[in-house]
Parts: C-alpha cells; structure tokens; sequence
C-alpha cells in the first residue's frame, strides 16, 4: 500500500513529472532507488506511534546517500536535455528542487498509509 501512495503522489504535476528523463539509465536508476530507499525506511517504522513528519524526517535522513545521486543524475540529465529545465532554473537547482519535492511528499504517503491501516484495523 505505501509504495503504491508514493507512487501515486510522485505522479503529481510538475516538479514531478518522470516521463521527461526515463529514457535515461543512470538518473532512472538513482530515482528507482531513492524511491525504494524512502518507502522501504517508511515502512519499516510503520508500526511507530511518532508524527507522520518525525517519521519522514528521519527516511529521508537515512535516504541521504540516495538522495544525492539522484539529485546529480538529474542534474546530469537537465544539462544535456536543457528543454527539461523548469522555467528560471538551471540544472543543479531543479534537481535539488525535484528531489526536495520527492522528499517532501512522504509524510504525506505515511499519513495516507497511516489511515488506511486505522481504517481498516475499525
């Protein structure tokens, strides 16, 4: 169930958009396991009573490493494929801005997971 929430939310708009670099290897890659980093982190703390954003905080602490190759794949890719750029942003910003929104939304997905297990736990 979590996977399939923080998948569903990186399917938002912009930032998140996927489809623009997933012809290229190494940032698809990084992204897969950023992904699998936070929501496996998240998952094993499931269980916790902490705040949703205690929770997130510390996925994303420990999804660090992930997050920094990810962040340079992207990076990588916007410089050769300009076009993908958001407007006003150069490569090593939106990347940190893209990874930034992917971080973000994981509370999000542990609060969603959250109430889907109380709801069915009633």
């Amino acid at each position: 169930m979590m996977l399939l929430a923080f998948l569903l939310q990186t399917a938002a708009p912009p930032p998140m958009n996927i489809e623009p670099f997933m012809d290229e290897a190494p940032a698809a890659r990084a992204m897969e396991a950023h992904l699998y980093c936070l929501v496996n982190s998240a998952y094993a703390r499931r269980a916790a009573t902490t705040e949703p954003r205690l929770i997130a905080a510390e996925a994303i602490r420990l999804c660090q490493p992930q997050a920094i190759a990810f962040r340079e794949a992207l990076a990588d890719v916007y410089r050769r494929k300009p076009q993908l750029l958001p407007a006003g942003q150069q490569a090593d910003e939106a990347a940190a801005t893209y990874v930034n929104e992917m971080n973000g939304r994981i509370e999000a997905v542990i609060r969603i997971d959250r109430e889907h297990r109380n709801a069915q736990n009633r």
